[in-house]
Parts: C-alpha cells; structure tokens; sequence
C-alpha cells in the first residue's frame, strides 16, 4: 500500500523559483488530503549518504543530490515522490507501485521518476540505493537511466505509466495532453549542462532533426548521454 504521503526535495539554500512554488500550490490543490514532506539538507546529511551523494552537494549538484535522496525517502517511508517542477491538472490518483514514463528520441519510452510512487521498503528503492553505494559522481546519466540498469541488474520490474499521464511534453515540445494526463513535468532541467539546455532550445524551436543527428553524432562519444 502507498503512503498518503508526497515526498519533495529542494536541497539548495535559495528561494524557491516561481515555478517550484506554482507546482507545490497545485499539489495542494489537486491532492488536498495528501501530506507534503519536504526533504532539506539536513534530512540528507541524517542519513548517511554515499560519497556519490557528497561529491553531487560539494558542487552544488542539487538535483543529482535529490536523484539519491527520493528513493532513501520513499525506501523509508513510501509514498509519493514529485520533482519541484511536476505541476498537477487533475486529481492525483495512486494505484500500486510506479514511474512515470517520458518520450525519449526515436519515439522511444523511458522511465522518469520525477514521479515515483513505492511502498516503504520497496525492492526498486533498495536496488537503487545498493546501485548508488559504490559509484562515482558523473552529471552524464540520468537518473532514469540509473533506475532501468538498476533494475534489470536485479531482475525486478515496476509498471512505467504512458508518458501522456505525467509527462505529456514529447522531445520536440509539443504538448500531448490527453484525458488520461495527470501532471505536467515541466522539465526546469536545474542540472543540465549547457550543452543539454542548448539542445532541448533546439529542439523545443523546431530544430529536432538537427538534435538527433547531434546524438548520434555524440553517441559515438559517450554512448550513455542523451540530451
């Protein structure tokens, strides 16, 4: 069973931008009987993090800090989990164990857990904490990716929902909101490198054809990068 419980990150020491604070107003508008527990910099250091996550808050990596801590959270408690930049339309319905699923180039499908549901003590949180325990700090793989090495190491799989429920923004830009869409990540992209940001720019004006050569240009490079 899920917690009534939605867990959030926000680790630096600044305000909070307008869009962090739009999207916490609509979870309280669209899951009013929902505690929000917000994790800090001090719930991290409490727990004893691996060096990966020291080495992500020594550089100001807020966000690879909180790809760590959601799944320590949810290990511990369970429930819900949104990034700050996940805004809710309609009313947030949890039924089971799941990651939200994203349109990746190609018209691929992969797993975004800027929405992330587990029960406390989930078998998926463990296998990403285990994952997390011995690696080296990098801001190449995302945390998605992360998610689906970890499990297929394990064996253990976790139902990803259609990108059109929680992230209905394909790679070109385009909006596909259905009557199925929950939320909307708004992908604030906090951690990207400037390389990244340039390309979703790109791709975001009309220019995705000239993203994917890009990549695969660059997949010949460091084949675990997306943009």
């Amino acid at each position: 069973m899920i917690p009534n419980t939605i867990h959030c990150c926000w680790l630096g020491s600044g305000p909070k931008t307008a869009l962090a604070e739009k999207c916490r107003g609509s979870w309280r508008k669209f899951a009013p009987g929902r505690e929000i527990r917000e994790w800090t910099a001090a719930d991290l250091a409490a727990l004893d993090p691996p060096p990966f996550v020291d080495e992500a808050m020594r550089r100001g990596k807020w966000a690879f800090a909180a790809d760590w801590l959601r799944f320590a959270a949810l290990a511990a408690e369970g429930g819900v989990y949104l990034d700050y930049d996940v805004e809710l339309v309609r009313p947030l319905v949890v039924e089971g164990e799941f990651v939200a699923g994203q349109w990746l180039p190609g018209g691929k499908v992969g797993m975004e857990p800027a929405v992330l549901a587990l029960e406390k003590g989930s078998a998926v949180a463990a296998a990403m904490l285990e994952a997390y325990r011995g690696a080296s700090f990098d801001a190449v793989r995302t945390v998605g990716e992360r998610l689906g090495e970890a499990l297929d190491a394990k064996g253990i799989s976790v139902k990803v929902l259609p990108p059109e429920v929680f992230c209905p923004i394909d790679v070109d830009g385009s909006l596909h909101s259905t009557a199925a869409t929950r939320g909307i990540h708004r992908y604030a992209m906090s951690w990207a490198t400037p390389t990244r940001r340039l390309a979703r720019w790109l791709s975001w004006h009309g220019m995705r054809r000239a993203v994917d050569a890009l990549l695969r240009l660059r997949g010949r490079i460091l084949p675990r990068e997306t943009m």
